[in-house]
């Protein structure tokens, strides 16, 4: 594999492939062949560990375990809107969290969108996950966020956003127009313990499936209220 010249850089930059001795760290991976994680955050602490070609991911000509490669593509959303951040701590899963979890809901509550625009709504579809802080002062702690939304010419009809909040990084938080509707741990993120996520088994893939479904009933839930959807209000089932 060819190598650079150049250092590693806080949350991913330009760096050389270092090689890991030891193997691959990846649950039931026997690769001899392995390279450490070019992550290295705020504080500059680096990752360290190790994966083989197939239990890295490449992000822009790098490679980065799955939580923190999951981190770098956010790092870029924030650079390419102008507002660029520093890299998260070590061991902080918030940013990636919010990203699997946004981009899991993407493909049903986009549909949902579609479907309940009609002819006089524009829709607000933004991949990118923010980062944020709840108060001017900055007491409070920051939070990840991404924003699905109905709106019109007298403002939004409806703002849905998923949160994943800097001190309770494990959590999942479902926000419509500004009030809580539901709160959650995922089943993987319970599941998990340290080091490299497993491959996920039949019945733990059927679990992350449920939990989107949860979600998203959740949100059809608070659509029918405001009279969204079909007759009755009522969204109705989405293929």
């Amino acid at each position: 594999m060819a190598k650079t010249t150049a250092r590693p850089q806080p949350g991913g930059g330009a760096g050389e492939w270092v090689p890991a001795l030891g193997g691959c760290d990846h649950p039931g991976c026997g690769a001899a062949e392995a390279y450490r994680c070019h992550y290295v955050d705020r504080r500059q602490v680096e990752c360290g560990r190790a994966g083989c070609r197939d239990h890295l991911r490449i992000v822009d000509g790098h490679g980065y375990c799955l939580r923190h490669a999951s981190i770098v593509e956010v790092l870029r959303m924030a650079a390419a809107r102008g507002t660029p951040l520093l890299p998260p701590d070590l061991d902080s899963r918030a940013a990636s969290l919010g990203l699997t979890v946004s981009r899991g809901l993407e493909p049903g509550l986009g549909a949902r969108l579609r479907r309940w625009a009609g002819l006089h709504h524009s829709i607000l579809d933004d991949p990118t996950v923010r980062y944020g802080r709840p108060d001017r002062a900055r007491v409070e702690q920051g939070r990840w966020e991404r924003v699905w939304a109905l709106g019109s010419r007298n403002g939004y009809l409806l703002r849905v956003l998923i949160r994943v909040e800097d001190d309770r990084p494990e959590l999942v938080v479902l926000v419509a127009d500004g009030v809580v509707l539901h709160q959650e741990v995922p089943p993987w993120i319970s599941r998990r313990g340290p080091g490299f996520p497993a491959a996920e088994s039949v019945e733990a893939q059927a679990e992350r499936l449920a939990f989107f479904e949860r979600l998203l009933a959740v949100v059809d839930a608070h659509a029918s209220r405001l009279g969204l959807g079909g007759p009755g209000g009522r969204p109705g089932p989405i293929a």
